[in-house]
């Protein structure tokens, strides 16, 4: 992700010219609405994180958030799910962007260990080519609209919605699901399974009237499977 330079700023607040911090771990001289920030970002992006990979985390406690323009930076603590155990505790940084409860996204996520240094590719700013498996069957499309049971069909739908989830929390605008077009792939009984998907969206109104473009758009997404139950979403771009 793009590293952000800031310096400590004394001053605690909203932010205006520059970077400010908004929360440094000290809790007696904050305004509740900028811890509260914090945490929603924090939220935010741990939840975006567990459905773009295979291990899950909750969050545990932000440690430091810093606020510049409408972009909150934020770092915490989080453990692994399940589990009660606090003690092999995981630090994620995550870039987001929020201005209010119904305008909020996650720019960037990622662990702070060496072995984890990449952001996830769902919320990568290069639009990498998904490509459909070339030696996988058609699980379903135009002319095998029927080829698949009804638990295939609900899997693959499952799988839509989560990899449009995925994005409505990673980009400035919404959309709303139209259709799947299509799905191929492997959906196995066993691990490692992935399909690939094409369905079609139109953005959602109310953010419609913010960002004036209504076009509909083709996406194409990548999902993990494991025991045909839906992991995570490997890549989801239009």
């Amino acid at each position: 992700m793009n590293q952000v330079k800031t310096e400590a700023i004394p001053m605690k607040g909203k932010p205006g010219g520059g970077p400010r911090v908004w929360f440094d771990g000290d809790r007696t001289d904050i305004d509740p609405l900028y811890i509260k920030d914090s945490e929603d970002a924090a939220a935010l992006a741990i939840d975006v994180y567990n459905k773009t990979h295979l291990n899950r985390y909750s969050v545990v406690e932000v440690l430091s958030a810093t606020g510049l323009g409408l972009k909150v930076i934020v770092t915490f603590t989080a453990k692994p799910e399940p589990g009660d155990d606090d003690k092999n505790l995981v630090t994620f940084v995550a870039f987001t962007h929020i201005l209010n409860e119904s305008y909020k996204f996650v720019i960037s996520v990622k662990i702070l260990h060496p072995a984890h240094l990449r952001p996830i590719d769902s919320v990568s700013e290069e639009k990498e080519p998904v490509g459909m498996f070339r030696d996988g069957p058609v699980l379903y499309g135009p002319d095998c609209t029927t080829c698949c049971d009804d638990e295939t069909k609900n899997i693959l739908n499952e799988s839509t919605d989560l990899a449009l989830e995925v994005y409505n929390k990673t980009h400035m605008e919404i959309y709303n699901l139209l259709v799947l077009v299509s799905a191929t792939g492997h959906l196995s009984t066993g691990s490692n399974s992935k399909v690939d998907l094409m369905f079609t969206a139109e953005p959602d109104p109310v953010r419609l009237a913010h960002l004036g473009d209504p076009r509909t758009r083709s996406f194409q997404a990548r999902v993990s499977f494991s025991h045909k139950y839906v992991e995570f979403v490997d890549h989801v771009s239009y």
